[in-house]
């Protein structure tokens, strides 16, 4: 009967023996870091912090000693909400660490600030009405993103539109605006359009993604926001609400025109953002 039986002398000789020198197993490394053994799991996959050595038989993480100040830095990182591309920085390039937390303490400002104003209400009462839009010849950029980068995409299509207007020695005809068009069935993403009004003069000249055209005139609901970006939310739900008291009817893309932006003024206060949305009846 004993020919029957595996031999489990070498398998449990391997669970018996101590760990290599100066390396830790996950659930030990996890407890001197105060992170969790799925968290680590979670930077090895997005290449933060690989394990020292991973068992080819059963995936099993062992974490070197000369690592533990890189968990302990995430973790603390993970603790103020900093972002995987920030923690990724961080950890490649320390001396950058005073200029990232700074960045942080930024971003927390403003979220605070948000929250307060939330909390006290930001007293915003807006007023709508109808007006028609004539037919603009623009330049504009379109894509699709993700709406998590539009924060991203955005900028950098605007900036497109305007290097091909300095190339021509063109001025823009009024204030940029952000279209947002109707799509189906791709949930998280977003076919926007960002649009400069210009004048007759401006061309294609073949150079990068701007395009040429002429968005046809229209009949449009809009209200004036005043302030934050981020509670443009806020100012959509409240002019959709009207529509609907209107009983009118969406008829094209939203559009947000930026009467006076960041680049107009570093006070948030001073900004404001017309919202506008193409209707039609019900």
């Amino acid at each position: 009967m004993s020919k029957l039986r595996p031999d489990l002398s070498q398998d449990t000789a391997r669970y018996r023996s101590p760990a290599p020198a100066n390396l830790l197993p996950i659930g030990h490394f996890a407890l001197l870091c105060d992170l969790s053994p799925r968290t680590l799991r979670f930077y090895d996959e997005q290449g933060l912090l690989r394990p020292e050595q991973v068992n080819p038989r059963s995936g099993y993480r062992m974490y070197a000693s000369s690592q533990l100040w890189q968990a302990q830095l995430l973790r603390r990182l993970r603790d103020l909400e900093f972002s995987l591309e920030d923690m990724r920085a961080a950890l490649s390039d320390p001396a950058r660490l005073p200029e990232l937390l700074e960045k942080q303490r930024r971003r927390l400002s403003e979220r605070i600030e948000r929250l307060e104003r939330w909390l006290e209400g930001d007293g915003t009462a807006y007023a709508f009405a109808l007006r028609e839009v004539p037919a603009q010849r623009v330049a504009s950029v379109r894509r699709w993103a993700n709406y998590g980068a539009l924060e991203q995409q955005a900028p950098r299509a605007f900036a497109e539109i305007y290097a091909c207007l300095q190339r021509q020695g063109v001025s823009p005809a009024g204030p940029p605006s952000f279209l947002c068009h109707p799509t189906a069935d791709f949930a998280g993403w977003c076919d926007f359009e960002a649009v400069v009004p210009v004048g007759a003069d401006l061309e294609e000249d073949g150079e990068g993604n701007v395009r040429v055209s002429t968005l046809p005139a229209a009949r449009v609901a809009y209200t004036l926001h005043p302030g934050d970006f981020q509670r443009l939310p806020a100012a959509y739900s409240a002019l959709l609400a009207w529509i609907d008291q209107q009983e009118l009817s969406l008829a094209g893309p939203a559009c947000e025109t930026y009467l006076v932006g960041m680049s107009d003024s570093t006070q948030m206060a001073d900004w404001r953002t017309e919202v506008l949305w193409p209707v039609g009846p019900t």
